[in-house]
């Protein structure tokens, strides 16, 4: 499934991504906090994508499972 990810949303992802990959270099329990509150972003901009109908249902879900593992 190819879906159109939102700026905004490709923005969080970006970031998240970075903070992951500090975490893993440095295991620094600060950033790993901030791992986690990128997360909520990351689940919140779904959301948000979602009620604007900027994507489906099934794209939404697909996208939860992908980058937030549920």
């Amino acid at each position: 499934m190819d879906i159109k990810i939102p700026k905004y949303l490709q923005d969080t992802l970006d970031k998240q991504q970075r903070l992951e990959e500090e975490y893993e270099k440095t295991n620094d329990i600060w950033i790993g906090m901030k791992v986690k509150l990128v997360w909520e972003e990351v689940y919140a901009d779904i959301n948000q994508a979602l009620i604007h109908d900027v994507i489906t249902e099934a794209e939404a879900r697909a996208l939860r499972k992908k980058y937030l593992g549920i």
